[in-house]
């Protein structure tokens, strides 16, 4: 979408959510395609208005969540190889 964009083949990019194309940083994108005049039209926007405490209380719990997810796929690659030198320990 990037490469479009900056290439000038895009005129606008429509989404049903802000978290459709990107999870973090909307705005840094909104930004940036604003340079190449291209709009972002944002669907649920249209028909749900959010106060800037509602945004940021939405941007932290997406933060939150990928950082959780982060950390359980962190937590069991470490234990699927402790398992798997235990099985290695008990052979050898």
């Amino acid at each position: 979408l990037l490469d479009l964009v900056i290439s000038g083949k895009v005129s606008k990019v429509i989404i049903t959510y802000k978290d459709r194309l990107s999870r973090v940083g909307f705005d840094l994108f909104k930004y940036l395609f604003s340079k190449y005049h291209i709009e972002i039209i944002v669907m649920s926007e249209l028909t749900d208005k959010k106060t800037d405490q509602q945004e940021i209380f939405e941007e932290i719990i997406s933060l939150l969540n990928a950082f959780s997810m982060r950390m359980y796929s962190s937590r069991r690659k470490k234990i699927k190889e402790a398992l798997e030198d235990k099985e290695v320990n008990k052979d050898g």
